[in-house]
């Protein structure tokens, strides 16, 4: 009998994309001795992402089938470790009635669980967003069509930036303690605190965390002006792709990191009309999540 008392903490990261992700599941997750990272799940066939999958709603949910997988895959691990499970899309899904029922299903699955959110500046994430279309689904359309078709309609990018909402159904079911809502600026301005809390949340040891872990180097390395040049171009796309397919990878690795040092960094902007409407919604969200979740919101300066 495992008693649930000497367990170790299960974790779940539900978001956001793009406020670090890609750094904490290489770095920090997987480089911890404390911790033992289950992944995105990465493969199609890992039961973990059955799991998860069916947690969210993306298949039928099916509780006995979710405690089977959790008790064969999960409940061993954590006799002996921190269990950490990456799914960065759980914060953002609208595939069940109510967003409560997802942190419900999680208590129900695992008897007790943790979870991790990392916000960002609305603005600066859906930027951020824009460009990942743009050099992974090969967006045409400009900035401003790309956000007309998603703020209410399409991505949702309104109510997925509606960061109060879509966490405070966790807090309700969870507690507050059992919810770490982490800042992704901090992370940028001042790695080492970030770390630090997190590892606190997590109840692990900050101070064996290995140095390779600490590495703040970016992992994906945004977008340059150049990089956008040639996407927009067919013909200098069709000779880029042509090229990249022909040079050894060491070639390739070369000339991209001869790129990222001369060239600047795509920075797309919208319409000011369109980036008030942003701004006018994030203060009312970022409001609440002042007042009520009792974030420091001020230090980074958000709107």
């Amino acid at each position: 009998t495992i008693y649930r008392n000497a367990m170790k903490k299960l974790v779940i990261h539900i978001g956001y994309h793009k406020t670090g992700t890609t750094f904490l599941n290489r770095k920090f997750f997987t480089n911890h001795p404390q911790i033992h990272h289950m992944g995105k799940p990465y493969s199609h066939d890992d039961p973990v992402r059955e799991m998860i999958a069916r947690i969210v709603g993306l298949k039928k949910y099916d509780v006995d089938l979710c405690k089977e997988i959790y008790n064969k895959n999960i409940l061993q691990i954590q006799e002996e470790k921190i269990v950490s499970i990456s799914a960065g899309h759980i914060v953002k899904q609208n595939s069940v009635d109510s967003l409560k029922d997802i942190p419900k299903r999680m208590l129900d699955v695992a008897g007790e669980v943790s979870v991790i959110v990392v916000i960002r500046k609305q603005y600066d994430y859906i930027k951020s967003l824009y460009v990942q279309h743009i050099g992974s689904n090969d967006e045409k359309r400009s900035f401003n069509e790309w956000f007309d078709s998603n703020w209410e309609r399409g991505g949702m990018l309104k109510s997925r930036m509606n960061y109060f909402n879509r966490i405070k159904p966790y807090v309700d079911v969870l507690g507050r303690d059992n919810v770490g809502i982490f800042i992704y600026e901090q992370l940028q301005k001042d790695s080492d605190l970030f770390m630090n809390n997190l590892c606190n949340f997590i109840e692990c040891d900050n101070s064996i965390f290995n140095k390779e872990g600490k590495d703040m180097k970016a992992l994906n390395k945004r977008m340059t002006i150049l990089h956008y040049l040639i996407i927009k171009n067919p013909v200098l796309h069709s000779i880029f792709t042509i090229v990249k397919k022909n040079i050894p990878k060491s070639v390739h690795n070369i000339i991209r990191k001869s790129i990222f040092s001369k060239f600047g960094r795509y920075e797309p902007e919208l319409s000011k009309d369109r980036i008030k409407l942003i701004q006018e919604h994030a203060h009312a969200v970022n409001d609440q999540l002042i007042r009520k979740l009792d974030l420091d919101l001020d230090t980074y300066n958000y709107e």
